[in-house]
């Protein structure tokens, strides 16, 4: 119930709110879910574990009755080797990924020992252009460098100050 007060209060603070749950299905995540515009359910198809487990939480969500134009379903690092075919996968599924995110093993190596989100830290790698991509579907607005995501280091640079766009005032 804490949760759930504390996301209506955000939602009326911010335009967006995002919230990254765990993979089970418990009270308080449904209760987030429940409360979700947009529901991104990201999978991996590299063994056939991660797929059954992409499968079955894919039929609970319908089970629940969510609107299916709720779920958006999102293929995490598409092209890590794998024999398992693309089109098995969304047949298994029921449809077809709303998104599909590039295996960028490096950069997303390099975000999570820094500790800065790639799509922050004026990365131009595949992935980072990727979610950023992502992110203009979901937000229906365009990436644009002089005022889309700010680099995360606010500081200088060629003695010009680096400023946040639209993306900075969620997180302010």
């Amino acid at each position: 119930d804490d949760c759930r007060r504390l996301i209506e209060k955000l939602r009326l603070l911010y335009d967006y709110v995002i919230i990254d749950t765990t993979s089970m299905f418990s009270v308080l995540n449904l209760a987030m879910l429940d409360l979700s515009t947009i529901v991104t359910f990201l999978g991996v198809v590299d063994f056939i574990p991660t797929i059954k487990n992409m499968k079955i939480g894919n039929d609970t969500l319908r089970t629940l009755n969510y609107d299916t134009n709720k779920i958006r379903l999102v293929l995490n690092r598409s092209d890590a080797k794998t024999r398992i075919s693309m089109e098995d996968v969304e047949q298994l599924l029921g449809g077809g990924f709303y998104h599909i995110l590039p295996n960028d093993f490096k950069a997303a190596s390099e975000s999570i020992v820094t500790g800065v989100p790639l799509v922050l830290g004026g990365s131009e790698s595949v992935l980072a252009k990727e979610i950023r991509k992502l992110i203009s579907r979901y937000t229906n607005r365009a990436y644009d460098e002089d005022d889309g995501l700010p680099v995360f280091d606010h500081g200088e640079e060629n003695g010009r100050r680096k400023s946040g766009g639209w993306f900075s005032k969620i997180f302010s």
